[in-house]
């Protein structure tokens, strides 16, 4: 039986709900292909039909999640106020983490990095990236007379990846707390400012 367009993504979007609540619940070493082909309620030549791997489906996980940020921040470098433009997506990027269950089960996932290479190989993957993001703005920035000559772009990138990484813990520990998405925004927008001056 062929299956019609909307069939094979409503199935690959099963697969990988699955997947993520599997990788979550049990981890991503003890998932197996197996175990996700019954929570989806597909067989296993259904996930081959669509992933090469469990490899391919955390990338999958992790393209869909990281997605809009990515292309905000490839579009904020074109812009003139680029580095305020950066906190904006992150505010907003950190407001979709507190309220949608999918995103904070992913960054569970994704903070098990330690455990697995290709979760490190993923962590190494969006590094780089965003690295390279943050020195395209740091010298747009310094162009534009918004940072100091001397401004050193990849220990701004250290700053709000620190900044970042703790508020994804706090994200995980305590989405619940009424206060969380307000101190998340004053603490962006007063990081972005303070490093700006350095």
């Amino acid at each position: 039986m062929r299956w019609t367009k909307s069939e094979a993504e409503q199935t690959r979007n099963s697969i990988l709900d699955a997947a993520l609540t599997l990788f979550d619940e049990q981890g991503y070493t003890q998932t197996t292909l197996s175990s996700v082909a019954r929570q989806a309620g597909v067989t296993r030549g259904a996930i081959y039909w669509h992933f090469e791997n469990k490899d391919e489906i955390l990338i999958a996980l992790a393209q869909a999640q990281f997605h809009d940020l990515m292309q905000q921040n490839a579009d904020a470098v074109r812009r003139p106020n680029s580095w305020e433009t950066i906190c904006d997506n992150l505010i907003i990027f950190f407001q979709t983490l507190i309220h949608h269950p999918a995103r904070l089960r992913f960054f569970r996932v994704f903070n098990q990095h330690g455990c697995t290479q290709p979760l490190a190989q993923l962590h190494r993957d969006y590094k780089l990236i965003w690295q390279q993001q943050c020195r395209e703005i740091v010298e747009r920035g310094k162009a534009e007379g918004r940072f100091r000559t001397n401004t050193d772009p990849d220990y701004l990138f250290f700053h709000m990846g620190v900044i970042f990484r703790g508020l994804v813990e706090m994200c995980l520990e305590e989405p619940d707390n009424p206060s969380l998405a307000a101190y998340i925004e004053r603490t962006l927008k007063n990081t972005t400012a303070m490093l700006q001056t350095l």
